[in-house]
C-alpha cells in the first residue's frame, strides 16, 4: 500500500502592466495498492491498482482559469510461472489504463482549450525467459495495446492515439562460452518489432510497421568487459514519433565500449 500527496502552485505575470493575472494551486492524493499471492512455489498471481496526476502549466480556458491537472486510473493483473526448476518463467499481465481531463480546442474559442477529453487504453502482455543450455539465455515478449480515444469533443470517439502500435513484439539470445580457452566470449542477436501507429489526433498518417534486427559480440575476462553492439543490422529506415514530430531512427550505427568492475 502507498499513496503520495501533491500540492502544486501556479501563477501568471503580465509583464506589461507589471501585475499578476491569476493564480491557481492543484492538489491531489494518489494511492497505489499491489497484491500477490502464491498458491505453489512455482506460481505467483498479482494484482495492482494506482492513480496518477499531472498538473498542466499551459494553456487556459475561455474564461481566464487553469487547465485542471489530467488524472488516471490504472489496473493491471497478471500470472508469472517458473518451470523446470526456475531454468524458464512466463509472465502473462493485463492491464486497463484511463486517462481524464485531456485538453482539447475550444470550438467556440480557437484560441482556448476545453478539458472534455478521455484517452483508454488496454491490452496484453507476454514475456518469457529461460537458459535452455548452461551460458545460453533466450527472452521473447510479445504485447496487444488497444489505445484510443474515449471522448471529445471534435475528434472522432475510437481514433487510435498517436506513437501506440497495436502489435509489438521483441526476441534477444545471447551465448556465452562457460569453458575452454575461449571463456568468456560471447554473441547476441535480437529482434524488435512492431506495427504500423498513427501520427496525430485526428488520424491522418499511418508510419509503417518495422522490424529491427541487432547483434552484439563481447568478452569477459576477469573484471574486464569488452563489448561491440550493433544496432539497425540491417540497416532498415524507421521512422517514430517524437511529440508531435515524425523522426527518423538511427541507421545502421557500431558502438565499442569496455567496462572495468572494481
Amino acid at each position: 500500500l502507498g499513496g503520495r500527496y501533491d500540492s502544486v502552485y501556479f501563477k501568471t505575470h503580465d509583464r506589461l502592466t507589471k501585475r499578476r493575472v491569476r493564480a491557481a494551486t492543484d492538489t491531489a492524493f494518489t494511492p497505489q495498492a499491489g497484491l500477490v499471492w502464491q498458491p505453489g512455489r512455482a506460481t505467483s498471481l498479482y494484482a495492482s491498482y494506482a492513480k496518477s496526476f499531472l498538473p498542466i502549466a499551459s494553456g487556459a480556458t475561455a474564461a481566464g482559469t487553469f487547465l485542471d491537472p489530467e488524472k488516471g486510473e490504472q489496473l493491471e493483473t497478471g500470472v508469472k510461472q517458473e518451470f523446470f526448476g526456475g531454468k524458464a518463467s512466463a509472465t502473462l499481465a493485463a492491464y486497463w489504463i484511463t486517462k481524464r481531463n485531456v485538453s482539447t480546442p475550444d470550438l467556440a474559442n480557437p484560441l482556448f482549450r476545453v478539458q472534455t477529453g478521455e484517452q483508454k487504453s488496454s491490452g496484453l502482455e507476454l514475456d518469457l525467459a529461460g537458459t535452455p543450455l548452461p551460458g545460453w539465455d533466450v527472452i521473447v515478449a510479445g504485447a496487444y495495446n488497444d489505445a484510443y480515444l474515449s471522448k471529445d469533443n471534435r475528434i472522432a470517439i475510437g481514433s487510435f492515439l498517436p506513437g501506440a502500435p497495436e502489435w509489438s513484439g521483441s526476441a534477444w539470445s545471447k551465448y556465452t562460452l562457460p569453458s575452454g580457452d575461449a571463456k568468456g566470449l560471447g554473441f547476441g542477436a535480437g529482434v524488435f518489432s512492431a506495427s504500423k501507429r498513427q501520427t496525430a489526433l485526428p488520424n491522418s498518417v499511418w508510419l509503417p510497421s518495422y522490424t529491427r534486427l541487432d547483434a552484439a559480440l563481447y568478452y569477459a575476462t576477469g573484471a574486464w568487459m569488452l563489448q561491440l553492439n550493433v544496432k539497425n543490422v540491417t540497416d532498415e529506415r524507421i521512422y517514430d514519433l517524437t511529440g508531435t514530430t515524425m523522426m527518423p531512427q538511427s541507421p545502421r550505427r557500431w558502438l565499442v565500449s569496455a567496462a572495468y568492475k572494481f
